[in-house]
């Protein structure tokens, strides 16, 4: 039998050591209701802290979906009972690749919004109420990409993950 050095790592230790980061995958169907998104990022949130996410890439997750999926409740799915949003969310890498689909209506134009931000004047009392949205999700979330196909909207993005 061949001792072990006293402070020599073990093999277990340094085989988890090498072991690839482990697999978040997150996937729930929601009604098109504000009630239901809210639900659906609580949810979220407990998985990914339990997943061991870092805190700000929670937070940044929550700002993008918050927004995004609001959207498809109040714009895409408006005046529809029956929508429904699929979320989906896997680690890809070093980040978070989301999916969302709903079978709402159409982006206008077939492509994201741009994003501009309202414009700033001095005082907060000046600061317009909406338009902060897409700008948000644009500057927050990498890759943002959309496409419409068999009747529903499709909308992908990424949040990178420290390394």
């Amino acid at each position: 039998m061949i001792a072990r050095q006293r402070g020599a790592p073990d093999v277990r230790q340094a085989r988890q050591a090498m072991r690839p980061p482990p697999q978040i995958r997150f996937h729930i169907t929601m009604a098109g209701q504000a009630h239901h998104v809210r639900g659906a990022l609580s949810a979220l949130t407990c998985h990914l802290r339990g997943q061991n996410v870092p805190e700000p890439v929670i937070a940044t997750t929550e700002i993008v979906l918050a927004e995004v999926l609001n959207n498809v409740v109040e714009h895409a799915l408006s005046g529809g009972a029956d929508g429904q949003i699929d979320l989906r969310c896997r680690r890809a890498g070093s980040g978070l690749c989301f999916e969302i689909r709903d079978d709402g209506r159409a982006m206008p134009g077939g492509t994201l919004p741009e994003g501009h931000l309202p414009p700033v004047g001095d005082r907060v009392a000046d600061l317009p109420e909406g338009g902060w949205g897409w700008g948000l999700v644009r500057r927050l979330a990498q890759d943002p990409s959309y496409h419409r196909a068999d009747g529903r909207n499709h909308m992908r993005f990424r949040i990178a993950l420290p390394e």
